[in-house]
């Protein structure tokens, strides 16, 4: 169970012990329905939405980030900031993420709750953009 700092709560569940499924990679389960979305290794693929009380999925249409991107995407936001903004998946950010997975872990062992000594401010969203029109060659 994660606290967030504007107070939601997140349970997370992994396995990798099943034999099949047919769950998306990642599923959010929140108080208006369930989101499913692509698997992040691959950077594409349909984003669907079950509604509460709902009878069936809807697909979601892209709203944000490098469409068609892979790999190395982040390496080349960092770079794009240039200065010009914080780096969306900089060294701070990074910290956190550690941190986080430690205190989880560290709260799994020792059976208490571990108070988290980072913080990170939210980065800037990446607009929808197409990998091709966004290349730094192209600037």
């Amino acid at each position: 169970m994660l606290e967030h700092a504007n107070g939601a709560l997140s349970t997370i569940t992994t396995s990798f012990d099943g034999v099949v499924t047919t769950a998306a990679p990642i599923e959010v389960h929140g108080e208006i329905g369930t989101l499913a979305v692509p698997d992040p290794n691959l950077f594409d693929g349909e984003t669907r939405f079950f509604p509460l009380g709902g009878t069936g999925w809807r697909t979601l249409p892209p709203s944000a980030g490098y469409a068609g991107a892979g790999r190395g995407i982040g390496l080349l936001d960092l770079v794009a900031a240039g200065g010009q903004r914080a780096p969306r998946a900089g060294g701070e950010l990074a910290l956190h993420v550690l941190e986080t997975m430690t205190a989880v872990l560290r709260a799994a062992d020792e059976g208490r709750r571990i108070e988290l000594t980072t913080t990170v401010e939210r980065p800037v969203p990446v607009p929808l953009t197409p990998v091709d029109e966004w290349s730094p060659s192209r600037r």
